[in-house]
Order: structure tokens, then C-alpha cells, then sequence
């Protein structure tokens, strides 16, 4: 029994530490003192904000615990580029591409 915090995406510039730092910062504060229990967000350790979110003190989620698993499904419209979407690294998701929050 208890709240979640839905952080639904965390966009900065890349090169700008400090903002994203700033922005995890007032957006877990926000929702702590909205009554948030635990911060939820989707971040890979490819993604040029997971820095941010691992220095704020976010870790992965078990998969033993997790709500629901969620499956992706995606199509290439460009024959040169099918084997992209293949790679994980060429992928930044995030809550805000999802229809199930």
C-alpha cells in the first residue's frame, strides 16, 4: 500500500550536468511532498540522463516486483536502417511514450 511518483521524462541538453541534476532534484521534491512513497521512471544505462537519475539515488527497479511487464513492438519504414532498431543503444524511452501510466 502506497503512492507513486511518476517522473514521465527527464530532457535536458546532454552537455548540461548541473540542469538535469536540478530538474531530478525539484521533481522528486515536488512529488515527495505530494505524498509520493517511491519515483518511478523508464531510463537506460545507454541514455544520456542516466547519470543524473543514478546520482539522485534512482536504481533499478527488480524485475520480481515490478507491476507489469511490458512488451514493444516497433516497425522500420526505411529498408537501409531495419537492422537499427535491433540495437538497444539506438532507443531513449521514457514513461511519456507509454499508454499504460
Amino acid at each position: 500500500d502506497g503512492t507513486l511518483g511518476y517522473l514521465m521524462a527527464l530532457l535536458f541538453q546532454p552537455e548540461n550536468e548541473i540542469t538535469g541534476r536540478n530538474l531530478l532534484k525539484f521533481c522528486s521534491t515536488h512529488l515527495k511532498k505530494n505524498g509520493a512513497d517511491v519515483i518511478l521512471t523508464w531510463c537506460f544505462p545507454h541514455s544520456f540522463n542516466y547519470f543524473c537519475h543514478r546520482k539522485a539515488g534512482f536504481y533499478k527497479f527488480s524485475e520480481k516486483i515490478r507491476p507489469q511487464k511490458l512488451g514493444m513492438i516497433a516497425k522500420t519504414l526505411n529498408s537501409n536502417h531495419g537492422e537499427d532498431i535491433y540495437n538497444i543503444k539506438n532507443w531513449f524511452i521514457s514513461y511519456s511514450d507509454s499508454d499504460t501510466v
